[in-house]
Order: C-alpha cells, then structure tokens, then sequence
C-alpha cells in the first residue's frame, strides 16, 4: 500500500513557520481531550506523523471537535490541514492550531505509516532557511480546492495575512506588527498583539451594585481564526469609545483575559479580553484577509430545542411590526420596546427590541425586511420568545449573506401566503401560540399546575358574559391602573398617594366559554375585553351610566360567536386555597380558512397515527 502522508511536512514547519507548507497530507497518531481552563470548553490534542518525523503538539480548533465526538476523526486517520495556524509559545515549542481539515481516509481503514521519530530541530539548518528574516511573515495555510488530495508544497502565503508565527514583544516596522490568531489568546500570556476587525459596538451602558458604579460598552472582535468579546470600564470608556469604530480593523496589544460569560454573549471563544491601561490601539489601514461579521444561524422552529437564556443567531423576515410602548424597568427607569414577528420556513417567532432599536425601527412599519440577528437572547415566557442585548448586532436587508437571499426569495415567492405556526405564546400581536387545546385539555393534562404558566389557543363559543362589576374606576395616570378611592367629587390613587378631579375607566370581564367538550370560566383585562366587545373602557363605562339599553347591546351582540382565544393557565392561591385561573390574553375572530386547514391538518395527523394513511 503506497504512502499518502506529505513526507517533510513536519520539519518544514520547523524550520521555517512563516512559508508553511500547503495542505500536508498528515497521519493522527494520538488523540487526547484536554478540559478547557476553568470550566471552558473541551479542546483536543493530537499527534501528527508524516512518515518521519512527529508533531507533538498539535491543537484542533473548537469548531471541529464534533468531527471527534462523530467519531469521523480518529487514532491513524489520514488528514489533510486545509487551513492551520502556527504559534510559537516558547523559542521552540510550536503549536499547530488545526482550523480546517479534510479526511482523507478513517483510522479504522489505514496502517501506521513509516517509523516516525521526534524532530529535533537543529540550528544550522534553521538559519539557513532563513527564518530569521522572516519572522514577520503570516502563517495561515488555505487550500483553495478542498476536494484534492493533491497538494502542492512550498508555496508563499497570501500577502495581507496577518498570523504571527513568533510569540516576542511586537515590533513595529513598515511591514506591520508581528500579531497573533486571536484563537491563540489564552491568560497565561499577556505579550501579544492581535490584528482583528470590530464587528459589533455596544453603546455605553451605565451599571451600579453594592461595590459602586460605572460606565462600560463592549466590542466583538474577529480575525480568521475566530471572534472574542473585549470590554472596556470606567474612564477608559472615554478612551476608547471613540477611538474603535465598527468594521473598520485595528492591531490591539495588551489586555487581561477572563473566562467568558456565555449568558452573554455567543461567541464561540471561551474566554474575553478586558482592556487595561496597558492596552494600546492603533488603526490597520490595509488587510483585504480580515473576515467580516460571522453568523451561526438557527431555525425558528429549532429555537424550541434551546435551552432558556442562551444566545443565537437568527435570520428572518420580519412579517409583522407591533407598535413602540413605554414601559418600566425593575431600576424604576423608562425604556422602549416594540415586539417583531419574525419568520422563516419552518415558524414564526415574536422578537423585542429595547431602546433606541425599538424607537428607530418605525422607519421599517408598512414593509417586511429580512433581519439578520447575532446574540439574541431565547426566552421561554409563553413558548419560546427571543429578545435583543445591548450586545446583540442587527443587519436589515443584508446583501452578502446568502440565507438571506434565499429567505428573499422563498418569501416573495409563496411565505407571504402561507400559513406559518407561531412557537411564541404571551407576546406579540396576533394568536401567536400554534399550540390547540380543548377545554377537556386543561384539567386532562393539568395545565397551568407547574411552575410556569401554560399558554395555548382555544377555539370556543362566548355563552355568557358577567356584566356586574365588569368596570371599575382606576387612576387617571397613563402608567397606573390601581382602583381609587371616591371622595365626594375627588379620587385618590394610593399607590401615587394623589387626589386626581378624574378617573378612567378600567374592565376586568369574567366570562364562560364553552367548546364540544365542556365550558369554562375565562378572565379578561383591559385590552382582551375591549377586543371581544368592540368598545373601550371609557365607551362602555358611558353607556352603563347613561343607556342601559344600549349597554346591555354590547354584549348580547357578541355572545354566541365562535372566538379564537389565546389563554394562559396558572396556579393563583386565594385565601389559602390553590387553583387554576384561565385568563384571555388576546381574542380574534375565526379565520375560517385557516380553521379548516388547520383541522384538515389534525385530521391527517390522526390518521397517520392510527396507521389509516
């Protein structure tokens, strides 16, 4: 059987780190895990051969460790490095670290190549290669045609590449400063420098806790061997936020690294790097070999399979824009929000924005742009629900982002007329849970009896509706709904400890439904109520004062109509006594199209399971 393996290739890469050879052709002869520091992630170690010589200290990119957990890399693989970087970590220990590989047979199938023995650099031979003068030179080796097994040795790297290949104090000359792949960075080294592209700027955040206050922002950073988050406090805020712009590329040196916080942020590094008065930032006016913004895309319906407050990318069209609301933070301050539905091929999903995001997007109200998300944060309040960070990056409409076209095309073409389920439930407009229940579902399968409210869609008939005590009076003040106190021809509001001239009307509406399989009692407040009757607080509050007729009308004209109800289950304790309350967050009329398709849809379901079809 002929040898595969690039013969040379390991000493090659001894002698001269900077001209490494193209895509070797290498054989795995050892395969170790190895835990990342403090809880990161896992990273493996491996042996390579090339028939003569062996690399003991080779790195496999984060990225590629399913190929291992896969078992498609294994002890005697024969492996092509498409794409792989060299770091000198002392004067001659050097680390490969493996981006890319391609496969070329499975252990399972191959022999051990040659007698290969470690490779002892010698001085001589190294000075003659050169190395010495190129120590500035990159190391990033890419295989321009992955699918050969042959391999053409020798060959420069690209001009503009900015891999080191020699970790000593950063030398500034006309060719640039010697950097390093920012893959590499770890927190027992702080002599490095790094030649990365922002991708992502935050805005300038305040934050205060019991050890004081202060100000921050962040910035997403990558290069072509990976991205990591670098954040910057206090007065050095002042420093730096001007100074680092997005997209353009910058040579940071010096920092202090710390492990990543993953509720966070998505970027797949383990660590972040913190800026320090030592850290120095100086504008790259020239490297075409900087990647830009990297997406790791998930499907709607997949978010369903994420676990609660982890972070994710999205690309959607965003079918539908809710109105911007004021709403009070925890901190007592005001903030804006405004809920997306968003949408791909496989469900739709409610999105919200926060801030300044919120109160811009207005421009976008009447048309359906595609959104590409990066670090969105996944919510499971009422299904699964995304929202956005300050950290989070948007792109409306992108044109270099091939999921995007296709999202263009799918939804021009058919989306827009296709019924698409929803895997949200209590936000956003619309009936946003694709999740039917019965009434007989809620005590049959005990919704609304665990920790967090169950949401779900039911279809039923209003039969009849509890007109006492369905209004109240409430505090006239836009952001306070507390039931005042009359006194004579004034109102008091305890909660704002107020006297107001005036007073809003307020509806609570307790009403029973009922479907084929029983009835029951459902509660609905302000916004729900005054859709299923078709008046405001105010409007009906009037006619109950001055035509009881009239009054009355409004609810005998909307009883006995078949409604679609979205309803949220919970347990509620009253007077020591636990129950389940039924409450109405939104009501709609019954599209009967969409009924019928969707009963059509259960119909088949059933017959599938029954072994009918």
């Amino acid at each position: 059987m002929s040898n595969p393996l690039t013969a040379g290739a390991i000493k090659e890469i001894f002698l001269d780190h900077s001209n490494l050879p193209k895509s070797p052709v290498l054989q795995v002869l050892g395969l170790k895990k190895v835990q990342g520091n403090q809880g990161g992630s896992e990273r493996y170690r491996m042996i390579l051969s090339d028939g003569i010589h062996l690399h003991t200290c080779a790195m496999l990119a984060t990225q590629l460790n399913d190929m291992v957990v896969d078992n498609q890399l294994d002890t005697k693989a024969v492996i092509r490095l498409d794409k792989y970087i060299c770091n000198i970590i002392h004067e001659t220990r050097k680390v490969l670290i493996i981006l890319e590989l391609s496969i070329i047979k499975k252990g399972s199938e191959c022999p051990r190549y040659g007698d290969p023995k470690q490779y002892v650099e010698n001085t001589d031979e190294k000075s003659n290669t050169g190395t010495t003068q190129n120590n500035n030179k990159p190391s990033v080796q890419q295989n321009p045609n992955p699918g050969s097994a042959n391999v053409k040795r020798n060959q420069a790297p690209p001009s503009g590449s900015r891999f080191a290949s020699h970790q000593t104090p950063v030398s500034r000359t006309q060719t640039g400063p010697t950097v390093f792949p920012i893959s590499s960075l770890n927190p027992y080294n702080n002599k490095w420098t790094i030649c990365a592209r922002v991708t992502s700027k935050s805005s300038i955040r305040e934050w205060s806790n019991s050890k004081g206050q202060g100000r921050l922002f962040s910035v997403d950073l990558i290069d072509e061997s990976g991205e990591i988050r670098a954040t910057c406090f206090t007065e050095l805020v002042d420093r730096f936020y001007p100074l680092l712009e997005q997209n353009k590329i910058y040579y940071i040196s010096k920092g202090s690294m710390r492990p990543a916080n993953k509720r966070f942020c998505s970027l797949k590094n383990d660590y972040e790097l913190t800026f320090n008065n030592d850290t120095t930032v100086e504008l790259c006016q020239e490297n075409n070999s900087i990647p830009t913004l990297q997406f790791n895309f998930v499907e709607i319906a997949k978010i369903q399979d994420v676990q609660p407050e982890n972070l994710i990318d999205i690309v959607a069209v965003c079918s539908n824009i809710a109105e911007v609301k004021e709403v009070n933070t925890r901190a007592g301050k005001q903030v804006s929000k405004r809920d997306l539905t968003l949408m791909d091929s496989t469900a739709s999903v409610t999105c919200t924005l926060w801030g300044k995001e919120a109160e811009n997007f207005e421009k976008y109200v009447g048309s359906n742009p595609i959104i590409a998300m990066k670090g969105v944060k996944v919510s499971d309040f009422g299904g699964r629900t995304l929202s956005t960070l300050p950290s989070s990056t948007m792109m409306i409409d992108p044109d270099t982002i091939q999921e995007a076209f296709k999202l263009r095309g799918w939804y021009d073409n058919v989306g827009h007329s296709e019924s698409i389920g929803s895997i949200s439930g209590q936000r956003g407009d619309g009936m946003s849970t694709s999740v039917y229940k019965t009434i007989s579902d809620i005590k049959k399968e005990g919704l609304g009896t665990s920790e967090k409210p169950d949401y779900f869609n039911l279809v039923a008939i209003v039969s009849y509706f509890k007109k006492d005590n369905c209004l109240y009076k409430a505090c006239p003040k836009q952001d306070c709904n507390k039931k005042v106190i009359e006194d004579a021809d004034h109102y008091r509001c305890e909660k704002c400890n107020q006297t107001y001239p005036n007073f809003k009307h307020r509806l609570l509406l307790k009403i029973n439904v009922a479907d084929y399989t029983g009835e029951q009692w459902l509660t609905c407040f302000q916004d729900t109520a005054e859709q299923l009757l078709g008046k405001t607080a105010d409007e009906i509050g009037t006619l109950r004062d001055t035509d009881e007729k009239a009054f009355e009308q409004v609810f005998s004209k909307n009883a006995f109509i078949k409604k679609l109800f979205r309803v949220k289950a919970k347990v509620d304790t009253y007077n020591d006594e636990t129950r389940v309350n039924c409450s109405a967050d939104r009501v709609a009329s019954l599209d009967l199209r969409k009924e019928a398709r969707r009963l059509a849809e259960e119909i088949e379901k059933l017959m599938v399971s029954n072994g009918q079809v």
